[in-house]
C-alpha cells in the first residue's frame, strides 16, 4: 500500500481524487477509453457484471484538434450514458451513474476546456481510468486489487472479473481473445489475418522460451494495482501503451493467461490510433485490393532468438567469457541492439549468477526483444508469405495447408504460454 500511496501522491492524474467520493463499494472495476463510440457498448459488459458489483470507469476523450464530429459523438455518448440511472456529480466533468450491471463513472475529457492535447490519446485515457481504480483500492472502495482494461468494441465473458480473484501471484493477466466476424468477407479475412500475425509473434516468443511471450492488447489486459503503481502507471502514448505497460510490469512478476471465456472483439477497421489493430486491418484490406498477401516474421528469427537466450544464460554464468562466436546475422543483430555492452552494464552490480541472470533479462526486455527481431528482419531474414512462414517453423508446420483461418487462429492461440514474465524462481535477489 505504501507504493500505491506514493504513486497517488506524486504521479497520478488529478482525476484520481474522485475515488474518495464514489458512494459505493465494488467487487471489480474496468477502464474503458471511449472516442467517437456509440453508447450501446455498455450492454456488452452486462453478462460479466451479473454476479458481481462492477464499476465501469468510462473516459470519454478527444484531442483539441479532432474534427467536430468526434466531439459531437462524444457529447451524445455522454448524454445517453448519463441517463442510464441515478446520477451524482463527483467533480467538474466526472459523473457517477448508479446503473447496475455495471455502474458507471463517466469522465469527460472531450468537452471544451477538458479535451486532450494534440499529442495525447488512448494512453492518457487509460492512465486516468487506471489512476482512479488505483485510488478506489486505496480508499477501500474496491474489493479486488485489479485494474481491468477493455475497449468499447469488446464483449467480456461471464467469468472475466471473477477469474482474477483466484490469481494470487500474478502481476498481470492477459485474457484470451477472439475477433468475431462482422459479416463482411473482406473485412473478416483481413481481421483474421491480422490476428494470425499477432498470435504468430507470441507463439514464436513462446517457442524461444522468451519471458515476454504474452499478448499485448489493451482490451484484454488486467494489471494488479501495486504493480501498476510500482511502474508509475500507464504510459501517456497515442498507441502501444499496452505493450509498454506490460513490458514494465512483467519485470516484476509472472503474467498469466486465465483459462476462462474469451474476450470477444468486434471486427472493424478504424483510425482511432496511429498504429495497431485498426490501421493494420486497413492496410491488409488495401494489400488485398492490390493483389498482395500478408507476410509474417521469418521463423528463423525465433530460432536465433532462442540462441540469443542460450548465450545470455551462458554469459550470466561466466561474464568473462563474453557472448561467444555466432553466425553473422545474429552478430549483426546483436550489434544493432547493443547486446553485449547493455548486458555488461546491467550485470555490473550483480554479485551472483541468479542476480546476473535477472539483470540480464530485465535489460533484454520485451522492447529489446522486438528490436532484435526487427534487426534480423531488416537485414538477413525478411518476412515470408504467411503460409510459407507457418510451414517452415517446427511448432506450426502442420498449419501450412490447414483449411480455414479460424482453425489456424485457434491452433496458434493454443501455443501461447499460460505463464510468462519474470520467473518465480528469480523472485529473490539472493
Amino acid at each position: 500500500m505504501r507504493t500505491v500511496r506514493r504513486y497517488l501522491g506524486g504521479h497520478a492524474c488529478g482525476e484520481h481524487v474522485v475515488a474518495a467520493r464514489v458512494p459505493a463499494e465494488y467487487d471489480a472495476a474496468v477502464v474503458i477509453p471511449v472516442r467517437a463510440e456509440e453508447p450501446d457498448f455498455v450492454g456488452a459488459l452486462r453478462s460479466a457484471s451479473t454476479d458481481l458489483r462492477v464499476l465501469a470507469v468510462v473516459v470519454v476523450n478527444a484531442r483539441v484538434d479532432d474534427p467536430p464530429v468526434v466531439h459531437a459523438r462524444n457529447a451524445s455518448c455522454l448524454r445517453v450514458l448519463a441517463r442510464r440511472g441515478r446520477t451524482r456529480e463527483l467533480d467538474d466533468g466526472v459523473l457517477w451513474v448508479e446503473a447496475g450491471a455495471p455502474d458507471l463513472l463517466l469522465v469527460d475529457r472531450s468537452s471544451p476546456g477538458r479535451a486532450f492535447g494534440a499529442r495525447d490519446g488512448v494512453g492518457l485515457a487509460r492512465r486516468i481510468g487506471g489512476d482512479i481504480v488505483t485510488a478506489l483500492w486505496a480508499e477501500r472502495r474496491l474489493r479486488t486489487p485489479w485494474i481491468h482494461n477493455t475497449d468499447a468494441d469488446a464483449e467480456l465473458g461471464r467469468d472475466h472479473f471473477a477469474e482474477s480473484a483466484s490469481e494470487r501471484d500474478a502481476v498481470a493477466l492477459t485474457h484470451t481473445y477472439w475477433h468475431e466476424p462482422s459479416g463482411e468477407p473482406a473485412l473478416d479475412e483481413a481481421v483474421a489475418l491480422y490476428e494470425i500475425g499477432l498470435r504468430w509473434y507470441v507463439a514464436g516468443l513462446g517457442a524461444a522460451k522468451s519471458w515476454w511471450a504474452y499478448s499485448t492488447l489493451g482490451s484484454c489486459m488486467s494489471v494488479r494495482v501495486d504493480a501498476y503503481a510500482a511502474v508509475r502507471g500507464m504510459p501517456r502514448r497515442q498507441a502501444a501503451e499496452d505493450f509498454y505497460l506490460l513490458g514494465k510490469v512483467a519485470k516484476l512478476g509472472s503474467t498469466r493467461r486465465p483459462e476462462g471465456a474469451r474476450v470477444r472483439l468486434a471486427s472493424r477497421a478504424s483510425d482511432r490510433v496511429p498504429f495497431g489493430t485498426g490501421p493494420g486491418v486497413r492496410r491488409l484490406m488495401a494489400m488485398r485490393l492490390e493483389g498482395r498477401g500478408p507476410s509474417l516474421y521469418h521463423p528463423d528469427s525465433f530460432v536465433l532468438l532462442a540462441e540469443t537466450h542460450r548465450r545470455i544464460r551462458a554469459f550470466a554464468a561466466d561474464p568473462e567469457g563474453g557472448l561467444g562466436p555466432t553466425s553473422e546475422p545474429l552478430a549483426v543483430a546483436w550489434h544493432a541492439v547493443g547486446l553485449e555492452h547493455g548486458l555488461r552494464a546491467a550485470m555490473r552490480s550483480a554479485t551472483s549468477e541468479p542476480q546476473r541472470l535477472l539483470r540480464a533479462f530485465e535489460w533484454f526486455d520485451a522492447f529489446r526483444t522486438l528490436k532484435l527481431v526487427h534487426a534480423l528482419r531488416d537485414r538477413d531474414l525478411p518476412p515470408l508469405p504467411w503460409r510459407e512462414a507457418l510451414g517452415r517453423f517446427e511448432a506450426t508446420e502442420h498449419l501450412a495447408h490447414a483449411d480455414g483461418l479460424d482453425a489456424i487462429r485457434n491452433a496458434l492461440a493454443a501455443l501461447e504460454p499460460t505463464t510468462a514474465g519474470k520467473p518465480p524462481s528469480l523472485n529473490s535477489d539472493s
